[in-house]
């Protein structure tokens, strides 16, 4: 996928320019026209500044008013993850991330490898479901593409493992 920094710092900016990365200088958590075109037809957001109230600002206006589905913040506060979450942001909290992370491993090593190897050609995506050839039967009568594998579904925002007899509904 295309990803372009924003950042309202220079030096920051001319770092990612000599690492052959697309950057942007503009603000950040405020209105800027240089902006607008690209957070207009952004689908996805990654929010990675230290400051709580920042992160919060710039994703709330990418959710309120570009409409971007899939924000994802770095927060530094394990306490305010609730408020972004009500937002509709995935938050990343180093403290609690590592604790789930650590369980991961210790119960399944297996799937922590398919999550963070990155030299083979395995990825774990998720999307919803929406061709009715896909609908309300349960995955064990269905043939999917090559050799894919659900390892969860999604149910009315409850992860659930699913099992050959699960049923998936429009929108799982």
């Amino acid at each position: 996928d295309p990803v372009v920094i924003i950042d309202e710092e220079e030096n920051r900016i001319q770092r990612a320019l000599r690492a052959g990365l697309n950057a942007i200088q503009a603000k950040t958590d405020a209105y800027d026209p240089s902006t607008e075109e690209l957070l207009n037809k952004s689908d996805r957001l990654v929010c990675a500044f230290s400051e709580t109230e920042k992160n919060y600002r710039i994703c709330s206006r990418a959710r309120t008013t570009y409409g971007i589905n899939h924000v994802v913040a770095r927060i530094t506060a394990p306490g305010e993850i609730s408020r972004f979450e009500k937002l509709g942001v995935t938050p990343l909290n180093a403290a609690t991330d590592q604790a789930v992370l650590l369980g991961l491993v210790v119960r399944n090593p297996t799937m922590y490898q398919l999550l963070t190897r990155t030299d083979d050609a395995r990825d774990l995506c998720e999307f919803a479901i929406r061709n009715p050839l896909y609908l309300n039967k349960p995955l064990k009568d269905i043939e999917f593409p090559g050799d894919l594998l659900v390892v969860a579904v999604r149910k009315k925002g409850e992860l659930i493992i699913p099992r050959g007899d699960t049923v998936l509904k429009m929108g799982d």
